[in-house]
């Protein structure tokens, strides 16, 4: 059962962040949400009255004897949460994707940042929402990368999106640049406040005190902080969530939207020729 719930989770999020670029997809996307919707409903009608439990933790490289492995590092542990609570809010979330799609199905691609942000900003809070609630492993694990099971579809619509014709390289590299900052930097600052604050999720990271940074563990010999550390905060949240996401949102969806911009060109300059 859980490899379905994580499939479906991942389905979800791709099928949005494709009706924000094909308008042609949103009438089959919004019967798909709408469908998930009842389904996550009827789960939390089945698990009325029981209690659920979770261990939220975070995942970094660390030292494990004399090697540097992915380690877990324990950040709050859950129990007692009422079981409804995860299929409500994963309802909560498809039924206005569900009715957003079906209203839009005859109308046209959106030229706009808005969609896509919208789309992985509520899809980050959903992720860890469903970490409060309990919601199954599925869901919400390996937890560093359940916000970009949301972020990178729709990052990914948002560059598509900017790829339209008479748009230049330097301007698609610069607009871009923009989305992935816009979406990245609230996870900074919540990262930042969560730390500071202890409000649990995957994003504090207050526990996570003696680690190995990429690519100088070996020189270094790991990097010990206190809990909110300028340090810590650098290594585990600023520096992942401002320099090195970005860096690799860029390279993959950028270039997804630079093959879709030369295609267009292509078309442009064969219709061009025939006529």
């Amino acid at each position: 059962m859980s490899p379905v719930l994580a499939i479906v989770q991942i389905v979800v999020f791709t099928a949005i962040a494709g009706a924000t670029v094909r308008p042609g997809w949103r009438r089959p996307v919004s019967l798909v949400l709408l469908l998930v919707s009842v389904a996550s409903l009827c789960a939390a009608g089945l698990a009325w009255g029981t209690e659920r439990a979770l261990e939220i933790s975070h995942t970094y490289p660390a030292y494990v004897g004399l090697e540097v492995r992915p380690k877990n590092f324990p950040i709050e542990e859950l129990s007692g949460v009422p079981g409804p609570y995860w299929g409500v809010l994963c309802s909560l979330f498809c039924l206005p994707w569900a009715v957003w799609a079906w209203r839009g199905r005859d109308g046209a691609p959106s030229r706009s940042f808005g969609p896509p942000l919208i789309l992985g900003f509520s899809g980050v809070v959903l992720q860890l929402l469903l970490e409060k609630a309990a919601a199954p492993q599925a869901l919400v694990a390996p937890f560093d990368l359940g916000p970009d099971r949301a972020m990178l579809p729709a990052t990914l619509a948002g560059a598509l999106l900017l790829a339209r014709p008479g748009l230049k390289i330097t301007h698609l590299i610069a607009y871009l640049s923009v989305f992935v900052a816009v979406g990245r930097l609230p996870l900074a600052v919540f990262g930042t406040l969560a730390t500071h604050r202890h409000w649990g999720t995957h994003l504090d990271v207050h526990g996570t005190t003696f680690f190995a940074p990429p690519g100088s563990a070996a020189v270094a010999g790991g990097i010990e902080v206190s809990p909110g550390d300028p340090a810590q905060l650098f290594w585990l949240v600023w520096a992942p969530h401002l320099l090195v996401y970005p860096a690799l949102y860029m390279m993959s969806t950028g270039g997804a939207a630079f093959l879709k911009l030369m295609w267009i060109r292509q078309v442009e300059e064969n219709t061009q020729v025939r006529r």
